[in-house]
């Protein structure tokens, strides 16, 4: 029995993104392990209780992810490498930044085949310093020496081709696709306009750009602007200080995002980081939720824009500020028609099933 361990650097990751693969694997008779930081890494979901629903196998990988010191990332090599050779492992998959690289380079030293996913660059990879460099290179050695790259849009494959990555074990899939059983056309709210953002609550994912457009609309009764999302340090005192004059309502941390799809008129995501395919913004479209995002790598390719929602320039909160005002004076049948054809969109594009196919194909091999 061919034994497939799924690397990630958390829950989300591995089991939220990636359960039915998970589920394939297991049906299909392969042995399933799944590793990512536990409770011990700060994490508020259960290894143990994902993989007893999976019908799979847990073990937790230590690993820091937003360290970068010298000593800690030596210690997440030799974890990586602890984990490994416990597992002992036919085939490893590979998921985010750090699982790509240390599980690449751990895989590559014990002579196991593996498949990294580029599921964005984050923002380490583009700042032009000694850290960026490092990654860049050590992502180039672990991606020339894997049996295949996932990658989620053309932008990540000229970044690296440019960087000098130059093996053709590579192929484009849709992103972690969604599931278009788990998520289903909503019906769509009539009265009223509730904006909802739904991302990590940091710079980099645009929610000062979001916070500047609820203020311009803070006396406007008929307009709500809504937060869901884990946040940044940096922010825990904004956030509360706008949910304390009722310019946001801010719902933390979701389980069952689509109990606020439900109520949302569209989502609002004003992101700039280095997506792969905003998973935010796949859920939306398959939900039947009109988008208003950005026009950058990771999230344009989920919009027509005029047909499923509004492109704007990243960071530019007079063209967001035009695209809402825009949306608003639209017809709720306009709006409505919005969000079906997203969702066809996705339909055709972007359903989970076609990237748990495409992992077959590559593993059967």
């Amino acid at each position: 029995m061919k034994r497939i361990l799924l690397l990630g650097n958390c829950h989300f990751t591995i089991v939220r993104f990636r359960k039915e693969l998970i589920i394939k694997l297991v049906e299909l008779g392969y042995d399933v392990w799944i590793s990512f930081p536990n409770f011990s890494q700060g994490e508020k979901e259960s290894g143990e209780d994902a993989a007893k629903r999976l019908g799979c196998n847990f073990l937790e990988f230590k690993m820091l992810r937003r360290s970068a010191t010298v000593l800690k990332e030596l210690n997440t090599i030799n974890e990586c490498r602890r984990l490994i050779k416990e597992i002992s492992p036919d085939v490893i998959l590979t998921y985010t930044i750090k699982p790509n690289i240390y599980g690449g380079l751990v895989a590559h030293r014990f002579g196991i085949p593996y498949f990294m996913n580029v599921t964005g660059l984050g923002s380490g990879f583009n700042k032009g310093d000694a850290l960026s460099k490092i990654l860049i290179k050590l992502m180039k050695f672990c991606m020339n020496r894997a049996e295949n790259v996932f990658f989620q849009n053309e932008e990540n494959i000229d970044f690296f081709k440019s960087a000098g990555y130059t093996k053709n074990n590579y192929e484009l899939i849709p992103g972690s696709g969604v599931n278009l059983e788990e998520f289903k056309p909503l019906p769509y709210k009539k009265e009223g306009f509730y904006f909802l953002y739904l991302a990590r609550v940091m710079k980099e994912k645009g929610i000062d750009e979001f916070l500047a457009l609820a203020n311009d609309f803070k006396d406007n009764h008929s307009v709500e602007f809504h937060v869901c999302g884990d946040m940044e340090e940096d922010y825990d005192e904004i956030i509360r200080d706008y949910a304390a004059r009722s310019i946001i309502q801010y719902h933390g941390t979701v389980e069952n995002v689509v109990d606020y799809l439900a109520m949302a008129s569209a989502v609002i995501h004003p992101s700039y980081y280095n997506e792969g395919i905003s998973n935010t913004l796949l859920e939306a479209a398959a939900s039947a939720r009109p988008i208003i995002t950005t026009n950058h790598p990771g999230c344009r390719e989920v919009v027509i824009d005029g047909k499923t929602g509004f492109l704007f320039e990243k960071q530019n909160i007079e063209d967001l500020r035009k695209k809402v005002k825009k949306f608003i004076l639209l017809s709720v049948d306009e709006r409505k028609n919005m969000g079906i054809e997203g969702r066809r969109l996705v339909e055709e594009k972007y359903n989970r099933k076609q990237v748990v196919d495409k992992y077959l194909e590559y593993i059967s091999i």
